[in-house]
């Protein structure tokens, strides 16, 4: 792996030579082998980078949003004059409590909050079970599939993984879909790896290029009283 001011160093040359006018920094930050750990953050995202096992270091990355704080009820502020201090308390989880002792608990004055979504994404790696608990319940995950599995062998000696062992991770890690892609050119037809890995995971897709992919935002279930 290039140390940390070599890489700097290139990327420094490349840019003088192809984008003398670049418009925005770029900070490198490295990243360590054994563990996921943290490499970004804001109040909207955090963004995560874990080892993957190949023949050289490589990593995969997961973005996750962060929790929205909740919306109050327009009719709920109206019809209890609420401050802007008491919003805020409501927003953090607070009941609205009066004088009167009457209390009107925080699920009732709130919209349900939007489910968190996160994107994992797994380049060149051979299966690797440890990314499972890093990977759990993301909303959409890419896993390299290069191989089919009547080339597992292959696959091993390479350091890639066949469409049925994707398939299983993320059905190991309860993701939500697969999107499945590298795939080696001696196929040719993808959509045999493909129907190889919905045997094990029915919601898997292959990656196109240049396409798009959405994460709805879906609300919260409200408990029954």
């Amino acid at each position: 792996m290039f140390h940390k001011i070599h890489l700097k160093n290139i990327i420094d040359f490349y840019l003088s030579q192809f984008a003398p006018k670049n418009l925005f920094d770029i900070e490198l930050h490295p990243v360590v082998k054994r563990k996921i750990q943290l490499i970004y953050e804001d109040k909207a995202v955090e963004v995560y980078a874990f080892p993957l096992k190949h023949r050289v270091p490589t990593f995969g990355y997961l973005f996750r949003e962060k929790l929205r704080m909740p919306n109050i009820r327009k009719d709920c502020i109206a019809k209890y004059q609420l401050s802007v201090k008491q919003i805020l308390d409501i927003k953090k989880g607070k009941d609205l409590v009066f004088e009167s002792g009457k209390i009107i608990p925080n699920i009732k004055l709130i919209e349900p909050s939007f489910k968190t979504r996160s994107y994992a994404y797994c380049s060149d790696t051979a299966v690797y079970e440890k990314i499972i608990p890093w990977i759990k319940n993301t909303s959409l995950l890419y896993h390299e599939a290069t191989f089919m599995d009547r080339d597992k062998e292959l696959a091993k000696r390479t350091s890639h993984s066949t469409a049925l062992q994707a398939a299983t991770i993320a059905y190991k890690a309860e993701v939500e879909k697969l999107l499945i892609g590298h795939f080696s050119s001696r196929y040719k037809k993808e959509e045999l790896l493909l129907e190889e890995a919905r045997q094990i995971f029915s919601k898997t897709s292959i990656a196109k290029e240049l396409q798009a992919y959405s994460l709805p935002l879906v609300r919260e279930e409200i408990p029954d009283e």
